[in-house]
């Protein structure tokens, strides 16, 4: 199960919300055995995030995944992530971080996984 969580300084309405996470919905497949149907997405808006030592627009996203996927596949969910952050947040993209964090140990429906 993939988590990303979103932290943004901009707002973020529901109908903003659905696109983004339809948008990650339909590339998280880029990952080996990762599916929409999998997907956990957080979106938090109107973070009181600075950056470079003051307040100003930006986003951060933290995907996390069960177990280790291969290095170009990261870099092309990353690459995806930054063109949905920058067009559907309106940031710029040196405003604009993500980091993934790999686990091997993961556990869901009561259960490990």
């Amino acid at each position: 199960m993939p988590f990303i969580d979103i932290r943004t300084t901009k707002p973020v309405p529901a109908k903003k919300s659905e696109a983004i996470k339809s948008r990650i919905g339909r590339i998280i497949d880029i990952i080996p055995e990762k599916s929409e149907a999998v997907l956990m997405i957080d979106i938090n808006d109107r973070c009181n995030l600075f950056f470079g030592g003051k307040k100003q627009e930006c986003c951060y996203m933290a995907v996390n995944l069960h177990h280790e996927a291969p290095m170009k596949n990261k870099k092309e969910l990353i690459e995806k992530l930054f063109v949905i952050a920058a067009s559907e947040l309106e940031i710029e993209r040196q405003n604009i971080f993500i980091t993934i964090s790999e686990f091997p140990y993961w556990g869901a429906n009561g259960q490990y996984i």
